[in-house]
């Protein structure tokens, strides 16, 4: 009987497997075996930037060991209150006018997210 290994690359970093005969039957003890991601964390849970000013943030997705994952290029990111704030695909957050916003990142369903204050741009004289 010939056995069949079917391996697919899931995202960057995370692979899942599957074994089965001829027929399609798996073996006792060989079904799929993957790491999943399980959570995503924030680098920093809140921020605060002026009107025309910008933060980076970070999300890190991770195992359920709690291992980060390099598979941060399908996070998908979006601000609860998007005139007050934005955000670019990358992470990048921009004051837009004075209020707060959550921006969250989200991997699969599972999110993180940091509360942003926007205050008035100081003026000078």
């Amino acid at each position: 009987m010939r056995h069949v290994v079917l391996c697919a690359t899931l995202v960057a970093g995370l692979t899942g497997c599957s074994f089965s005969d001829d027929g399609g039957n798996t073996p006792a003890g060989l079904g799929p075996q993957t790491s999943l991601v399980t959570a995503v964390t924030m680098g920093v849970n809140s921020a605060q930037l002026a009107v025309g000013g910008t933060v980076q943030l970070q999300a890190t997705p991770r195992t359920s060991t709690g291992a980060g994952t390099s598979a941060k290029s399908i996070m998908l990111w979006s601000s609860s209150a998007p005139a007050v704030a934005s955000v670019t695909q990358n992470g990048l957050v921009t004051g837009l006018t004075p209020g707060t916003a959550n921006i969250i990142a989200n991997f699969d369903g599972h999110t993180g997210q940091a509360a942003i204050t926007v205050t008035a741009a100081s003026t000078s004289r």
